[in-house]
């Protein structure tokens, strides 16, 4: 029994994805990435790549505005060690693809005040950031998915004075690396060029939602860490045991 696929077919399948695999002048191909990309791989499935990929990012650039111009490409400010949410996003597409990791850039306008009623005249901030496909595609901003980032989240979105949220870590990473295994965490530690390990710990974000007996009642990762979902847990939570 054989198949027969015609060369218009092959064509279409390759053609399929081309575009958002190929390099460009601002995601040009890079062997120094490409090898990134491999270790990165070697330990993630394809979602976990992209927030490693990320990761990887935030360790080699500082977010720094004016330092890079409309026409300079991921590479540009990876030399710099420093960009803006463009190079963020060009610099993330070089590595994801690098990986074989389908992923296209993605512009837009950040929406300045949350709080905004409707009829209020807001300026919109130009932004940027990407798509990957993982089997479908999915946004991933990796500007402001941060640590710093997800503090805000919980300052700004969750309205309840009576629930504290608190962003805690450890002095050293040996002493982090047995809380992230207790909880599931896959982790990888970065290594340099010379190949020594860095600071840079990758892992798949995870929120927990634990119960006042310690339990853990919800977990959440990047794709469901939606403010209202996690507002309405937590106020189910408060009404089958109220604080005293």
């Amino acid at each position: 029994i054989g198949l027969v696929v015609s060369p218009q077919g092959f064509n279409m399948v390759i053609d399929q994805f081309d575009e958002v695999l190929s390099a460009t002048h601002y995601t040009p191909a890079s062997k120094r990435i490409v090898r990134v990309g491999q270790k990165i791989a070697k330990d993630h499935d394809p979602q976990e790549a992209v927030t490693a990929a990320a990761n990887w990012v935030h360790s080699e650039l500082k977010y720094v505005a004016g330092t890079t111009g409309v026409h300079s490409s991921g590479l540009d400010a990876l030399r710099e060690g420093k960009g803006v949410c463009q190079d963020f996003a060009h610099l993330t597409l070089i590595l994801l693809r690098g990986m074989g990791i389908p992923a296209r850039y993605v512009s837009g306008y950040l929406h300045p005040n949350h709080k905004a009623v409707v009829g209020d005249t807001i300026d919109g901030q130009s932004h940027a950031w990407v798509q990957a496909w993982t089997g479908g595609w999915w946004h991933f901003d990796p500007t402001n998915d941060t640590p710093a980032q997800m503090a805000l989240f919980g300052r700004d979105h969750l309205r309840d004075p009576r629930v504290r949220w608190q962003f805690l870590t450890t002095a050293s990473v040996p002493q982090l690396l047995p809380i992230l295994e207790g909880l599931g965490q896959e982790v990888t530690v970065e290594t340099g060029e010379r190949g020594r390990p860095t600071r840079t710990l990758n892992h798949m974000l995870k929120l927990f939602l634990i119960d006042g007996r310690r339990r853990v009642r919800e977990i959440y990762s990047v794709g469901t860490a939606d403010a209202q979902v996690i507002h309405n847990d937590l106020l189910t939570l408060m009404a089958e045991d109220p604080p005293a």
